[in-house]
């Protein structure tokens, strides 16, 4: 009828709040952590790598340890961890060993 609306309020209107309020931080928490890695590494490719290749192993440690039958415990996040450490070995060996665009 006429002069009648709907209003979600309450505990609707409060969770709405929080999830645009997560989403905001969670993009910020990114960005802030590509910032480090860029000053860290000097490098916006290398810190970009990371970003992406770092999910994207997580992703498919799970998925293997799924469709294996496997179970995801300490020991196998502690697996992961090592090889996070060796492919940033690998990095910093690769970086060091490669020759500077600017010349030497």
């Amino acid at each position: 009828p006429r002069g009648y609306y709907v209003e979600f309020g309450g505990q609707f209107e409060s969770a709405a709040a929080t999830n645009r309020r997560l989403a905001l931080l969670g993009v910020l928490v990114i960005l802030g952590i590509g910032f480090m890695l860029h000053v860290m590494f000097r490098s916006m490719r290398d810190a970009l790598l990371i970003m992406v290749t770092l999910p994207l192993a997580l992703i498919g440690g799970v998925a293997g340890a799924y469709f294996a039958g496997g179970v995801i415990s300490i020991a196998s996040i502690n697996r992961f961890h090592l090889g996070v450490r060796h492919r940033r070995a690998k990095r910093d060996y690769v970086g060091f060993t490669r020759p500077s665009p600017a010349g030497p």
